[in-house]
C-alpha cells in the first residue's frame, strides 16, 4: 500500500471513532431521557387517579346535597322578590331631575348674584366696660 491509502484508512479510522464515541453517548442521554419520561407518565397517572377519586368524591357529595338545592332556590326567590320590591319602592319616590347642562350655554352671559351692601355690623351686647363699680 502506498501512503496515500494509509492517510486515508487513518482519517476513516478516526472518524468511525468518533462517531462510535457520539453514537454511544447519544445512546445514554436517549436513554436518561427515556427514565425521566417513564417518571413523569406515572406521576401524570398517579394525578389522574387521584383527579378521579375526587371527582368521584364529588359526585357522590352532590348526590347527597340534592336535597339543599331545594332551600338555594327559596333563597334566590326570596332575594328575587325583595330587590324587586325594593325597586318599586325607589321609583315611587320622587327623584329631583337635574337639567344637564349644554355646551351652548355661556356662564359669561349669566349675571352673577349682586352681593348685599355691606352694613356695620351692630354688636347685640352692650359695652360692660363704661358701668361704673359701686
Amino acid at each position: 500500500m502506498n501512503i496515500a491509502e494509509w492517510i486515508l484508512v487513518g482519517f476513516l479510522s478516526v472518524a468511525l471513532f468518533v462517531f462510535l464515541v457520539a453514537g454511544i453517548a447519544a445512546f445514554l442521554k436517549i436513554r436518561e431521557l427515556a427514565e425521566e419520561a417513564k417518571k413523569v407518565v406515572i406521576k401524570g397517572q398517579d394525578i389522574a387517579d387521584t383527579a378521579s377519586d375526587i371527582a368521584d368524591t364529588v359526585n357522590d357529595v352532590a348526590e347527597n346535597v340534592k336535597g339543599i338545592t331545594s332551600v338555594g332556590t327559596l333563597v334566590k326567590n326570596f332575594t328575587d322578590r325583595a330587590n324587586t320590591r325594593v325597586s318599586e319602592i325607589d321609583d315611587a319616590l320622587p327623584h329631583p331631575k337635574k337639567a344637564p347642562k349644554t355646551e351652548t350655554e355661556k356662564p359669561e352671559t349669566e349675571k352673577p348674584a349682586e352681593k348685599p351692601a355691606a352694613t356695620p355690623k351692630s354688636d347685640p351686647k352692650p359695652d360692660k366696660s363704661n358701668k361704673k363699680s359701686s
